[in-house]
């Protein structure tokens, strides 16, 4: 009753419009909750805690050149949302173990099918994950940054079958945190397209 009008199959952690109208109607029916069949979760990844750095290497990361701002369409594949450069320490290898993005913007997550981490040459990079409970997911996969390597990555995401219940949602993807072992430089959050 809720997922199948919203164009969805399993739940996003998104209580919109459909979900709430539901939820009231159970209420205002004095439905006994605990008959009410639970909605299938979505697998999320927890997303670590930030550290202190654990080497004396350094990277600095920064905003490289953001896509423009575009409307997107249902079932749309590896869209462009933002962009970053992460520079290595200039004498030593130092590990990228992930990147945390969000989902910010006045929109929901459920415009969102999965979102990703592409290298410069469009290669997925890690498996495609879905927004958690704090509209954040840990994406990408451990990546060796050569001393004094510069690599520029991309956040995608995968749009959703429909789109019905999100018309007119402006959503973008920012980039709040990287996960290393070395000394981040740099600011947070980097903001893509919308």
């Amino acid at each position: 009753e809720v997922l199948f009008p919203a164009g969805l199959s399993s739940g996003t952690g998104f209580v919109g419009p459909l979900t709430r109208a539901k939820l009231n109607s159970l209420m205002q029916s004095g439905s006994n909750p605990a008959t009410v069949s639970p909605v299938p979760s979505v697998s999320r990844i927890p997303i670590p805690p930030a550290t202190s750095p654990t080497v004396a290497a350094r990277i600095s990361i920064g905003a490289a050149d953001q896509p423009e701002n575009s409307l997107v369409i249902p079932n749309a594949a590896r869209v462009f949302f933002t962009r970053i450069t992460v520079v290595g320490d200039v004498k030593e290898v130092t590990a990228l173990t992930g990147i945390v993005v969000e989902r910010t913007g006045a929109g929901a997550d459920g415009v969102f099918s999965g979102v990703m981490l592409l290298d410069e040459n469009g290669r997925q990079l890690g498996p495609v994950r879905t927004w958690n409970s704090d509209h954040r997911a840990l994406i990408g996969e451990n990546i060796a940054i050569r001393p004094g390597e510069a690599r520029t990555f991309t956040v995608a995401g995968n749009i959703a079958s429909s789109l019905n219940a999100f018309a007119g949602q402006n959503v973008s993807i920012s980039i709040v945190r990287v996960n290393t072992p070395a000394a981040v430089s740099g600011d947070f959050p980097i903001v893509g397209a919308r």
